[in-house]
């Protein structure tokens, strides 16, 4: 049986156990493993009830309906802002190639991970955007270098804000 994917699903996983854990105990058959049923169960019921797996994810959902697997594409990862000069090359990442996949991230944090073979090379690399305070993901089409991608609008533009500050808690 195929892990499921859906709360609803879970559901409809966690009451057919339960009927098939009853109907073993009424006639006293185990020949379909009550305990493994049970365990079942028991593992079901925790991800039913798991708020953190059934968060939404608005991040990932944009990033896989608006940009296209299959495709050239040149990415800017920013996965924080830099302070000093020195930061600036390790904070960011450019990568020009063909995206053959893309994945949600591990819970709870929301972003994607891009299955992505770069320019010039065979097999697909991994590279990952973690949507937190003061990151970034551009994407434009096409294999651009990064004066070039600076010079044009990205189809897509994803920006973690930080939260403003009044000037009272600023100073303390």
């Amino acid at each position: 049986m195929p892990t499921p994917s859906s709360r609803d699903e879970y559901k409809k996983n966690l009451l057919l156990n339960i009927y098939q854990l009853v109907q073993a105990t009424l006639t006293d058959d185990d020949s379909i493993h009550p305990t493994r049923v049970a365990q079942s169960i028991h593992s079901d019921t925790r991800e039913y009830f798991n708020a953190e797996r059934w968060k939404p994810s608005p991040v990932y959902e944009g990033i896989q309906t608006r940009i296209p697997t299959g495709e050239v594409l040149t990415l800017h990862i920013r996965m924080w802002q830099a302070e000093t000069p020195e930061d600036e090359q390790r904070c960011q990442q450019w990568v020009t190639g063909k995206v053959v996949k893309i994945e949600s991230l591990y819970r709870p944090d929301d972003g994607a991970r891009f299955g992505l073979v770069p320019t010039g090379k065979r097999n697909p690399r991994s590279f990952q955007y973690r949507a937190v305070v003061s990151s970034s993901l551009k994407v434009w089409r096409g294999k651009l270098t990064p004066q070039q991608a600076q010079a044009r609008e990205p189809f897509y533009h994803h920006e973690t804000i930080p939260p403003v500050q009044s000037p009272q808690e600023a100073s303390a």
